[in-house]
């Protein structure tokens, strides 16, 4: 590499910072994280409610995600799911793809893709791309899945609703 000397106590002394930077930030992060801050979005879980009694979307994800992860508060997913719910009736796309994923693994709700669907498409209608239901997404939650016959060289789409029913 040329006008790289790794004798060069410069250097040395680069590299070993680039070395510690990673160890000391992955000790510092959550420490930073969990200090309470004047706002809502500082981590202050009692401006965080306040906010959200008044129906501020972002206040309430904010406190459901402090409550799914345990942070300031004792952890309870349960919490987490109401807070998200009144996040994404404001109109909060972040939290309605949250629900979403809740409702599409069965995280502390029951599982329901359908449910999960619906609400990844209100986040995608709210304008967060990411969240918009893909095909496959869509065919899994009404029941479909498409398998390759391999012999054949076609895809089947096979009601697995149906399947089911026949075992």
């Amino acid at each position: 590499m040329a006008g790289f000397r790794y004798g060069s106590r410069m250097n040395r002394v680069l590299v070993g910072l680039m070395l510690a930077l990673p160890l000391f930030c992955a000790s510092c992060t959550r420490e930073v994280a969990l200090r309470p801050g004047k706002t809502c979005d500082g981590g202050n879980v009692e401006k965080c409610k306040e906010a959200c009694d008044q129906n501020q979307g972002r206040a309430c994800y904010r406190l459901g995600w402090f409550y799914e992860e345990g942070l300031g508060v004792k952890q309870n997913r349960k919490k987490a799911v109401e807070h998200y719910e009144r996040a994404c009736q404001a109109k909060w796309a972040v939290a309605c793809r949250a629900l979403g994923m809740m409702y599409w693994r069965g995280d502390e709700v029951k599982r329901n893709r359908r449910t999960g669907l619906d609400y990844y498409q209100r986040a995608c209608d709210l304008g967060l791309a990411e969240a918009c239901p893909t095909e496959a997404m869509i065919a899994e939650a009404e029941g479909r899945r498409k398998r390759r016959d391999a012999g054949a060289g076609v895809t089947i789409t096979v009601d697995t609703q149906a399947e089911a029913g026949s075992k």
